[in-house]
């Protein structure tokens, strides 16, 4: 990035960098003004032999090059390994580590060009493990997520290749709100060094510059997030408005031939009304679907929390998309489970999910097809698995699947809104569930839906235990059929 504006004069970077030097060096000379080497000139001395001296030097140093890293023109995440290179360079380590503070525990470690990146996340594993946390918490919480950053360029730190007594120690920057850094040393001798390298005033320093790096970051990613937003808002309200021409068109044209001879065919005129009904009803349809996802986006959904037997939902399920079963001629079995098979969540978003689930197998089934409901239990999370034996789903097209009015070619013919599936899933998640998929093209499909059961376990087991479903969808799909 360069450091000259556009008038010639240093550019909002540069200044800002050199703002933030003086700052420091204005907090440097406060804390060392008379023994440091910003005393009076007749009082300065031309070596740092004091121990304040040298710290206040080693500060000035560390965070002169770490402006200049958070002045450079590079990612959010290669800043990140700048600054832990430049941290390990300090100690005189091979590598550092950093434990961030935030609502999710996250271990950062650099990693550079040619460097093994397996060494960088023992390390990181080990500084999860090595910092000081009370019991409780340790006993509660997962490990930590490790993110691997990369060096643009250069090393991580001091020296390369496995060290022949290895050392590492967790220096804290702070508080125990503060970030703390893991060192990975060549000796024991050299750990101990590490302190004197890094004088408290300079862990203050280091720790102000590694939370600054994150809130960059972050408002990096929240930038993208906002832009994406504003892209599918725009795409949205494009699809929206055209959903909505479309029959709008439709009913113009039936209401217009109406008009035009109204003393025309009785037949004909009962068949205009007809389908001038059906359209209103599609478009109902529609905006009752828009809404709910307004509802949804905005959090001002109310859902209630509480048992809900699997037998009533999938009573009421048979109730509502049998008659268009036996109209299309397609088998409906579902397997009615015992009451003690409940979930914990809403009742009538249970119900919606089902039958969406259901009832969208059954309009895309072929005449003569079947479609399977049944549910079962691992462990404390409920799954309901909906199979049927239409076309399936090629693989690139299902991702597209759960977005909002994602039509596949083949299905465009077919009533619907596009929001059924998004929606349904929405739901899940609000409850805590999650909805996945298992297709084969030629065989069928299975959505299997994942809710917390009585004892509400954490989403973690609420992840595995729809993988592993979708698993077993998968293989009985690949497996022979009649």
């Amino acid at each position: 990035m360069s450091s000259v504006g556009p008038s010639g004069g240093p550019s909002a970077v540069a200044r800002g960098a050199e703002a933030v030097v003086g700052a420091i060096i204005e907090v440097v000379d406060r804390r060392y003004r008379r023994t440091g080497p910003f005393a009076k000139r007749g009082d300065r001395r031309t070596a740092y032999r004091r121990h304040e001296d040298r710290a206040a030097h080693a500060t000035l140093g560390f965070s002169t090059r770490a402006c200049a890293i958070l002045a450079a023109d590079a990612s959010p995440e290669a800043t990140l390994a700048s600054l832990l290179a430049l941290i390990a360079g300090v100690a005189g380590a091979r590598r550092a580590a950093v434990v961030l503070p935030g609502d999710e525990r996250v271990v950062a470690v650099a990693v550079g060009a040619g460097e093994d990146p397996g060494q960088a996340t023992d390390l990181a594993a080990w500084l999860d493990a090595a910092t000081d946390r009370p019991r409780s918490e340790r006993a509660t919480s997962p490990a930590a997520r490790v993110v691997v950053v990369a060096l643009q360029q250069g090393r991580t730190g001091i020296g390369s290749g496995v060290p022949p007594r290895p050392a590492r120690i967790a220096i804290p920057l702070g508080d125990h709100e503060a970030p703390v850094v893991g060192l990975d040393l060549r000796s024991s001798r050299a750990a101990a060094r590490a302190g004197e390298r890094l004088p408290e005033i300079l862990r203050e320093q280091a720790a102000g510059f590694l939370l600054l790096s994150v809130r960059v970051a972050d408002a990096a990613r929240q930038r993208a997030r906002d832009a994406a937003a504003d892209v599918e808002r725009s795409r949205f309200a494009s699809t929206v408005a055209h959903e909505l021409r479309t029959p709008l068109t439709g009913l113009g044209g039936y209401l217009d031939l109406l008009l035009a001879d109204p003393s025309g065919d009785p037949a004909i005129r009962a068949e205009f009304l007809e389908r001038s009904r059906r359209i209103v009803d599609s478009m109902t349809e529609l905006v009752n679907d828009l809404l709910e996802v307004s509802r949804i986006e905005a959090g001002s959904i109310e859902l209630t929390d509480g048992p809900v037997p699997l037998a009533d939902v999938l009573a009421a399920v048979r109730e509502q998309v049998e008659p268009v079963a036996a109209a299309t001629d397609v088998s409906l079995q579902i397997h009615q489970p015992s009451r003690l098979r409940v979930a914990n969540g809403d009742r009538r978003a249970i119900e919606r999910i089902a039958v969406n689930l259901v009832g969208n197998a059954v309009k895309y089934a072929e005449p003569g097809g079947r479609v399977e409901v049944d549910v079962a239990l691992d462990g404390p999370v409920v799954l309901l698995a909906v199979r049927d034996s239409g076309s399936g789903i090629a693989p690139e097209d299902q991702p597209r699947i759960f977005e909002r009015f994602s039509r596949l070619d083949r299905h465009r013919a077919t009533p619907g809104t596009g929001l059924g599936l998004p929606i349904a899933r929405d739901l899940a998640r609000l409850m805590g569930g999650e909805i996945g998929l298992a297709s084969v093209p030629g065989t069928g499909s299975s959505f299997v839906l994942a809710l917390p059961g009585p004892t509400r376990p954490d989403p973690g087991a609420v992840a595995a235990a729809l993988e592993r479903a979708v698993a077993a969808e998968d293989e009985r799909l690949d497996g022979p059929h009649p």
